[in-house]
């Protein structure tokens, strides 16, 4: 940086932070403050092709530069097309994902579907082992088998008595859980490179504009009382945003897999919240559902090696 000091005398140099183990190291970082720089932008920009590593920041905009802290900067400058696409489909498929589930469940009712839904830990660990090559080990399928069937015991309608399931019921019910897995596994693609809360505003972004065509022509919803203003207001930001939210910082540290079979985990959460506000009655084989989802997620945690693999 010597040179560059020298073309910015008086005291009007970038102010420069380092980090890391040295220059060069493979985690080394800097940060450079050009606003007091005066200088043309093409200038600034040549002089930072030489420096990989670096990240210039100029008031509210960072742009990353090389390589930085590994890869994460790098790839994102290399390869902003792939993760703008993963973008887009991650929240097209966000959108389709609703459109499906609701689908699915005036066809098939809330249990059946549910049921279904359990598919898509399965998808997403074959889809994870064919993109990343995710090892696919015993653990992580007899937790599937184990949270498939206490999902079945936790949602069966009626003991699955008296339930016609149709080939159109069945096709809608296993596209909503693809979907639904194309969803973990567009968000692990991006969460190596952004920020959780850059992957949630463009992901809900899109996933809008995929739901748009269904409300055009529709009535506006009628006078809401206030207790629903609240719920739905709690469902926006607690379970949907800061429930993604969580769910993409937790896939910047573990396999889409160990991931997606984690949050199977949502069906006896479910059912013992519904016990305990809602008053709702579990019966034992309900019970023992909830029992096996949960030794699943307690099987993938006693596996004491978590290969955190780069997806590329």
């Amino acid at each position: 940086m010597g040179d560059f000091h020298g073309r910015c005398k008086g005291g009007r140099g970038p102010r420069v932070r380092g980090g890391g183990a040295g220059a060069g190291g493979a985690g080394h970082t800097l940060l450079v403050d050009v606003g007091p720089v005066r200088q043309s932008h093409r200038e600034w920009q040549r002089h930072l092709r030489h420096r990989p590593g670096v990240l210039a920041r100029s008031d509210h905009l960072s742009l990353p530069v090389g390589r930085a802290g590994g890869h994460q900067a790098g790839a994102a400058a290399r390869a902003p097309g792939r993760s703008a696409l993963a973008g887009r489909d991650g929240g097209i498929g966000i959108g389709t994902f609703h459109v499906l589930w609701n689908i699915t469940v005036l066809i098939n009712g809330v249990g059946i579907s549910t049921v279904l839904q359990c598919n898509s830990p399965v998808f997403v660990t074959v889809f994870a082992w064919l993109l990343w090559r995710e090892p696919l080990t015993w653990r992580k399928w007899a937790a599937i088998a184990l949270a498939g069937i206490g999902t079945i015991l936790i949602a069966r309608p009626g003991a699955l008595t008296g339930v016609q399931l149709t080939a159109l019921g069945l096709s809608t019910a296993l596209a909503a859980s693809l979907a639904y897995s194309g969803i973990t596994l567009f968000t692990k693609k991006l969460a190596g490179n952004y920020e959780p809360w850059t992957i949630l505003v463009y992901a809900f972004g899109f996933a809008a504009l995929a739901l748009l065509p269904f409300q055009i022509g529709r009535p506006l919803p009628g006078p809401i009382s206030p207790t629903a203003a609240g719920a739905f207001l709690a469902l926006v930001l607690i379970t949907t945003i800061m429930g993604y939210r969580t769910y993409t910082s937790g896939l910047r540290r573990i396999q889409a897999s160990v991931a997606s079979i984690v949050a199977t985990s949502e069906v006896p959460m479910a059912s013992l919240l519904g016990y305990v506000f809602l008053a709702e009655r579990m019966d034992g084989w309900q019970i023992v559902g909830a029992g096996l989802v949960v030794s699943g997620v307690i099987l993938l945690s006693l596996n004491g090696r978590r290969p955190r693999l780069k997806v590329r």
